[in-house]
């Protein structure tokens, strides 16, 4: 998840970065529980 998050970062910006950092929130929350 983290590596893909990172390659669409490296070709699309940071604000493709802060979009997987949002939506990474609660998909970390909800596998957490």
């Amino acid at each position: 998840f983290e590596a893909l998050a990172f390659g669409s970062t490296a070709m699309c910006g940071k604000d493709t970065f802060w979009f997987w950092v949002i939506a990474a929130v609660p998909f970390y929350c909800a596998t957490w529980e």
